[in-house]
């Protein structure tokens, strides 16, 4: 049996418990040791931190930095949050629809914070820090070591932490001027991506930009090293739901289905800057006939998409 259906087993079953974002934490930090916050992860999310940045400088030609950004999908460590703060931004909220982050988890991505900027590296990854910010990163992980609220310790970093239905977030209407994701839309149902842009698009500025980084790989490839990254695109969705699961739901997007996700909730998308695939592997794959005729074989086979939007 191929490794990846003993994960989406696994998976299915957590799925189902009472227990099972606990359960969940259980086994990536100490079974498959994927909660681990090593050098590369760290500097990479950074890196993507200022690119949204850069994203948003290019799509509105606004010189200074965002001053109320929604980050979607939290996540286990919240680095692009902070990384906003520190570059500036007066106020973020970061958006997420399951509660992810644990003391333990925070309090090892604010160590590494505080060494890079210690060091001096921090500047190197976001070269617009505000360096008169650098002391809340030491008072946040001196709260976070003394079991201060985390709502306490987010609050020392200009960050709110939701844990919400972001169709739905109740703020004023022309309040935003950033909005990012990353490694997280791939992840939702494409109606909802919908009902969540419609959302952002009411809170938009009309000086806003979105900037929207997408994983359009299969994710069980990254388990089993056997499959394709196109492996999941020869499953109808009636086979393709037996696989799926609320721990690592799959909506199996493609490029032009973000774009149009885009156009109908009044965003325009200025540009795209995508990590292209194996256009021979995928052409290989025996398609779906849901994907067959879908769109170009480079749309179909890129492996990471980037989207930088601004209302229409």
């Amino acid at each position: 049996m191929p490794s990846w259906y003993l994960k989406a087993a696994v998976q299915g079953t957590l799925a189902r418990m009472p227990a099972r974002r606990r359960l969940n934490y259980v086994m990536q930090r100490h079974i498959t040791k994927n909660l681990t916050l090593d050098t590369d992860l760290f500097e990479g999310r950074l890196k993507k931190c200022w690119q949204h940045f850069h994203n948003y400088a290019r799509a509105t030609s606004v010189e200074t930095p965002p001053a109320h950004v929604i980050d979607l999908g939290t996540g286990w460590h919240p680095i692009i949050p902070v990384g906003l703060f520190l570059c500036g931004v007066s106020k973020i909220w970061s958006v997420d629809i399951d509660p992810l982050v644990y003391r333990n988890l925070l309090e090892e991505m604010l160590i590494q914070f505080v060494a890079y900027a210690e060091n001096g590296r921090l500047k190197d990854f976001l070269p617009g820090l505000h360096e008169e910010r650098l002391p809340a990163l030491q008072d946040a992980l001196n709260k976070t070591t003394n079991a201060a609220p985390l709502d306490e310790v987010f609050a020392a970093l200009h960050i709110e932490l939701w844990i919400a239905d972001a169709q739905h977030t109740g703020l004023e209407p022309g309040s935003i001027d950033l909005f990012t994701s990353n490694y997280t839309l791939e992840h939702v149902p494409g109606e909802v991506i919908c009902g969540i842009f419609a959302e952002f698009r009411r809170l938009a500025k009309p000086t806003a930009a979105m900037s929207h980084l997408i994983d359009v790989k299969d994710h069980y490839a990254n388990f089993d090293g056997s499959i394709t990254p196109y492996n999941f695109l020869k499953f109808s969705d009636r086979t393709w739901r037996w696989f799926n699961n609320d721990l690592l739901y799959q909506n199996r997007c493609r490029l032009n289905d973000y774009r149009r996700l885009h156009e109908e909730t009044g965003f325009r998308v200025v540009f795209e800057d995508h990590e292209p695939g194996d256009v021979e592997q995928f052409r290989r794959v025996e398609l779906a006939p849901q994907f067959q005729n879908y769109a170009s074989d480079e749309d179909m086979s890129a492996s990471l998409g980037w989207f930088v939007s601004v209302p229409t």
